[in-house]
């Protein structure tokens, strides 16, 4: 459910933008999938003193000519799944024996992004990002393909890309292992120096 009085991806930004300084945390590395990749980019441009890095795993909210994302308004769990993972079975695993797994609640998301669940404007605003950035991409992505993550990091100076093999749109629940792996592997591509 869409909290009231968060109109949008930029008030939900400025809505996080106040936690780590209320944690009293600094060098705040935002990770974040799908949806959540878009407020964590738009945090990240906030400038904020306490964050000092970026991973964004298969997010949305760009625009990528020729690449569309999927859309996901009137598809059922079943569909949005089949679109999310590369292996069916981890989908199944996922969901658990109620059938409750990843699955976004589409009337909040589309709250939040609108109906096209992009911003014209980010992907050219992505260019003033001054802190590092990982950007990874499910090779199956059913939702935003691998060209979309590589407009991604593309308008990103300096970020770096992974493609994550045999791996959908939600790769920390489908392939957490080579995630972990890519981090580790780049930790200093996602740490200020």
């Amino acid at each position: 459910m869409k909290a009231d009085g968060l109109t949008g991806v930029a008030e939900l930004a400025r809505t996080y933008d106040a936690m780590p300084e209320e944690l009293g945390v600094t060098d705040v590395t935002l990770v974040s999938n799908s949806f959540g990749g878009w407020p964590a980019a738009e945090l990240a441009l906030r400038d904020s003193p306490r964050v000092g890095g970026a991973v964004i795993i298969d997010g949305i909210g760009i625009e990528v000519p020729g690449h569309p994302m999927a859309g996901v308004s009137g598809l059922t769990r079943a569909e949005i799944q089949a679109h999310s993972f590369y292996d069916p079975s981890k989908a199944q695993a996922a969901a658990g024996d109620d059938d409750t797994g990843p699955s976004p609640d589409v009337p909040a998301l589309i709250g939040y992004t609108g109906p096209t669940m992009s911003d014209p404007t980010l992907i050219e605003r992505l260019g003033a990002l001054d802190v590092p950035v990982h950007v990874l991409w499910g090779d199956h992505d059913g939702v935003v393909d691998p060209a979309y993550g590589e407009a991604y990091a593309a308008a990103i100076p300096g970020s770096t890309f992974t493609l994550l093999p045999r791996t959908g749109h939600l790769p920390q629940v489908e392939t957490p292992e080579a995630v972990l792996g890519a981090l580790l592997a780049t930790r200093g591509a996602v740490q200020p120096s």
